[in-house]
């Protein structure tokens, strides 16, 4: 793994915090915003090491990285709690390449809604359709992660599809 310069770190971490505070909802947990916060790293060094090796007219840097990811994350829209939620699972279950394979993806997007349904706390708004988690099949939150959060992260380079893994990863 490429570490990040100690100052672009440490502006990173401290812009993340005030922005998490920012945007901060009754639905997360500290704990889950922490996750999100060593998933960005992560996909920030990843991506760094995938594009190092990748021929570019405007090679990429972890500043221009960090300030794409950043201007995505305040613009994008918390309606529900999708993002973050792929964000975290694509985090506890990537593998040294920053792949997994969707079908080890979709039981945890499952199980983390679900540990949050026991626990009392808020899963969705009632309309958003894994409020209803415990009445969606493997498949329905497979097509919910491709269709939703997913989409909006590959639209923006950071993550990619990859068909004949049938899996995610961070994109090079």
């Amino acid at each position: 793994m490429i570490r990040l310069p100690t100052a672009v770190e440490a502006a990173f971490r401290e812009y993340l915090y005030a922005f998490g505070e920012s945007k901060q909802k009754s639905y997360m947990t500290s704990a889950e915003r922490a996750g999100i916060e060593k998933g960005l790293k992560q996909g920030l060094e990843q991506g760094l090491h995938t594009r190092a090796s990748s021929p570019r007219a405007d090679p990429e840097t972890a500043a221009n990285i960090r300030e794409r990811f950043l201007a995505f994350c305040e613009e994008m829209d918390m309606a529900a709690s999708y993002k973050p939620i792929l964000l975290r699972c694509l985090l506890d279950t990537v593998d040294a390449d920053g792949s997994v394979a969707i079908n080890w993806l979709t039981p945890a997007v499952r199980d983390l809604y679900l540990e949050r349904k026991a626990a009392g706390r808020p899963v969705e708004r009632p309309r958003v359709r894994m409020a209803h988690v415990d009445e969606l099949t493997d498949t329905d939150i497979r097509q919910l992660i491709l269709a939703m959060p997913f989409k909006k992260f590959a639209q923006c380079g950071f993550l990619k599809y990859d068909q004949g893994a049938s899996g995610l990863r961070f994109a090079p």
